[in-house]
Parts: C-alpha cells; structure tokens; sequence
C-alpha cells in the first residue's frame, strides 16, 4: 500500500519549526545545566542523530516496508487529533480509555473503529502519548517524528548521564554505548513502542541513582521514578520484571558500602542483601501478576506463545524479516539455562552478514560484527576470569552487565526473527556496551598498577658494561 500521503505540504511548514525550537530549547539545556560539564559536547550533536534516526524510520516505514508499527502509530494518533478538534469530551474520553459502555459510546465507535490499537492496551497508550505530539505538530508527520526523538533523547540522555556520574573518566566510550551506536538512534527514536520505552528507561535508572544513592532533589526524582517505572510497565511490563531485581541488588549493595566499619559492613552484609533481594522478588512477582501473561506461573506458555507467534509465515512476506530458529523450549529453568548461550548469541553478535534477506538487515548484521569485535577483544587483551571478576567487583558494574544478560537472554529467545529482534535488543544494547567498555578501562588500570608496582629493573650503567666486556671468556 502507498503511504507517501503522509507527508504533505503541512510538514514544509511544521517539520522546519519543530526543528528550530528543539533545537533552541536543546540550546537552551545545555547552555544552562551543562555550560561547565565535560559532557556538554555530546549533547547537541547526541540529538541531532535522534532526529535524523527518527525522521529515516519514517522513509523505512513508508517507502521500504510500505506499512507497519510506525504507520499504525501515526494514523492512530491521527483520529485522536481529530477528535480534539472536533468533539474535546470525545478526545478526552479517548485519553482516558474510557468505560466502552453508555448512551455515547456511539460517539467513540466512529473514532475507534479506524483505530488499529484500539483493543490493545498496551499500543493504545503509545498512540495516546504520540497524539499529543501529532496535535502540537498541526498534524504533520515530520514534526511528530521530531518532537517523539526529541522526547525519547531527553530520557536517553538521563541515561548517559547515570553512567558518567558512576564513571566520569570514561565519558567518551561511554557516549558512544547510549548515545551515537546505530541501532539506538535508529530504533530507539521513531515513533514505535522502543522509542518510548527506552527514554522512560534512561529516566528511571537516572531517578533511581539519584533519590537511593545521591540523595538529589528526592521528591521530583521520586515523582520522575513512579512515572517511568508506571508507563514501562505498561507498555513493556517484561522491561520492568527484568529491571527491578537487578535494580534491588545494585541498591543493596550500594547500602552496604555506606557502612563506614569493614567488621559491621561484613556482619550486615546478609541481612541487607537478604532484604533487598525479598523486596526486589516480591515487587517483581506482584508487577508480574499484573498482568496475567508475565506471570511467573504463565512464564513457558507466554514464551513458546510469543515464539510461535512471531515465527509466523506473516513475517517472512515479502522480505519483512530473518527466520532463526532457536529450537524446542523445554519448559524448566534447566530447559531455559541450556539456551541461555544460543539466545544471548542472537542477542548481540547475530545476525551475522550472510544471514541478512533485506537492507535493514544488513545494517544490523554490520553493528553487531563491531559489538563481537569489542566483547572478543576485551575477553582476549584480559581473559574471561579476569573479566568476570572485575564485574563482580564493583556493584553498578555488576547490576549494568547482568541486566544486558537478562534482558538480551529474554529478547533472544522469544523474538524468533532478526526484523524484531533487533528493536527489541535496543533496552539492552546501551547496558550491555557501557559495561563492556568500564571493564575494559578497570582491568587496564588493575594492570596499570600491577605495573607501577613492579620495581624497574636498574639500568645497566657503562662502567658494568666495560667490566662485563674485560671480563676473559671461557
């Protein structure tokens, strides 16, 4: 289906204008709040590239795939748009996802009815949030791509952020892990589910950091904390149940370490570390039975569900994506350990070029070449025990890399074709590489100081060298 009429003569008008005021309001951030930060040379470059990732999402989705997530978004937003201008109580009953009972439901049926998300919750609320850039932009698709980039890359830029105040030195590699690697900027920017949920997910590690272990403006990054962590959830409730047991730890143990005394840090260390692990499985066994299909009891059937779902002839048609197959789940957790490699394989190292049936696929595969390139070379410079017991050493570091494992572990094994796998990856990928990187600077500074603490051996002077040469040889 042709769906070049979306962009129309408004986007001359509101695509151009939405970018100078992002990009005054951009200014203005930066120049204000980062005017003396060493990071402040990432920003604006950091969201020109979400921008221009938005806008080429909305070329792929238009020109190449000709229809899909993006389009449905959009369209979607659209009739809310009418509605505003139309009948104000309609659109806010739309917000509200109102009772679909009573005398004037007849007025929401005709709004509804060409609503593709409108039964699902879930997209629903990605269409209600995009709405609200589709009315600021006049309606343009241009300006709600932008204005949807911008959104997501204030959150992203949370992220950056949380990772450079645990490790300022390394402010280059890691922009380069959360801000400029392709798959963020591309998939993460558009107007899709991922773009959303990875600026609500920067925003809430940000929050988290700063209320639990810098004490900073607690109340707003409370409020900053229960939305995200409330609209991840539902959107993406499997983000929040993998998130918040590794949060828990991570937290834990950034308690411990405020314990001056060594002996009491020792002798409370079971007890603390005990309670945050209770808390974090309880908050994440009640977040899972919220929803009836991430239930821990539902688990196996959600995930063979999901795989055979999305292994569907449907999206092999024309081109739409890349088969793989990971084989029969046995459902156990020895079942789901024994495909814990296959799936963090496809994960962050696949496809690989040879497996790639479109364009966007071979993008991928090259990204995900350099990804293997840099975990590979780390686990050879300093083998994989050293490298293991770096990240056990230090607790963000450990919360960072196992999140990646976990929630690559769980993309990879029910995303059944590389079209969706690699949006879905995009939670993991900045978690997976930041630690990646920090390890890399650790053991080169453990080795370092290995190093200096050798004493160099004494430089031979000329005089020992003459005595050595008079000396009669055997």
């Amino acid at each position: 289906m042709d769906y070049s009429y979306l962009y129309s003569p408004i986007d001359l008008i509101s695509g151009p204008i939405w970018l100078g005021l992002v990009l005054i309001i951009a200014y203005s951030i930066r120049n204000l709040r980062y005017s003396k930060d060493v990071t402040r040379v990432y920003f604006i470059p950091a969201l020109l590239v979400k921008i221009f990732g938005g806008l080429c999402v909305g070329l792929i989705y238009v020109f190449y795939y000709k229809g899909g997530d993006t389009i449905h978004y959009y369209n979607s937003s659209r009739v809310i748009f009418d509605a505003f201008f139309q009948d104000v109580d309609a659109w806010w009953r739309l917000l509200q996802s109102a009772d679909r009972k009573g005398a004037d439901f007849d007025i929401l049926v005709q709004y509804m009815q060409n609503m593709i998300y409108s039964r699902d919750s879930k997209s629903f609320t990605v269409v209600k949030f995009v709405s609200f850039a589709t009315i600021a932009s006049g309606g343009s698709f241009i300006g709600t791509s932008i204005i949807v980039a911008f959104s997501s890359f204030l959150g992203v830029w949370l992220m950056f952020r949380a990772f450079v105040r645990e490790y300022p030195y390394l402010h280059k590699e890691l922009a380069i892990a959360v801000l400029f690697m392709p798959s963020l900027f591309f998939w993460g920017s558009g107007i899709l589910k991922d773009s959303i949920t990875l600026g609500l997910l920067g925003a809430l590690l940000y929050s988290i950091q700063s209320v639990f272990k810098r004490n900073e403006n607690s109340v707003i990054m409370s409020v900053v904390m229960f939305f995200s962590a409330f609209f991840i959830f539902y959107i993406k409730p499997y983000i929040i149940i993998s998130f918040v047991p590794l949060a828990t730890f991570w937290l834990s143990i950034t308690y411990l370490q405020k314990i001056g005394s060594p002996l009491a840090r020792t002798a409370f260390a079971p007890l603390v570390v005990g309670v945050f692990l209770v808390l974090g499985f309880q908050l994440t066994q009640s977040i899972s039975e919220q929803t009836e299909r991430y239930s821990f009891d539902r688990l196996f059937d959600t995930v063979n569900l999901v795989t055979r779902d999305l292994s569907s002839d449907y999206y092999y048609a024309e081109g739409r994506g890349s088969r793989y197959d990971i084989g029969v789940i046995d459902p156990s957790p020895i079942g789901l350990l024994l495909k814990f490699p296959e799936a963090l394989s496809y994960a962050f190292i696949r496809p690989f070029p040879w497996e790639a049936r479109n364009f966007v696929m071979v993008l991928a595969s090259l990204e995900s070449l350099v990804v293997a390139f840099w975990f590979f070379r780390l686990i050879l410079q300093h083998g994989l025990a050293r490298f293991f017991q770096t990240i056990v050493s230090n607790s963000f570091l450990l919360f960072s890399f196992t999140y990646s494992l976990l929630f690559g572990f769980m993309v990879g094994l029910t995303s059944a074709n590389y079209g969706n796998l690699v949006r879905y990856k995009v939670p993991a990928i900045p978690f997976f590489l930041a630690s990646i990187f920090i390890a890399d600077a650790l053991l080169k500074q453990q080795r370092g100081q290995a190093g200096a603490a050798q004493p160099a051996a004494a430089k031979p002077s000329l005089r020992d060298a003459r005595a050595r040469l008079a000396q009669p040889r055997p």
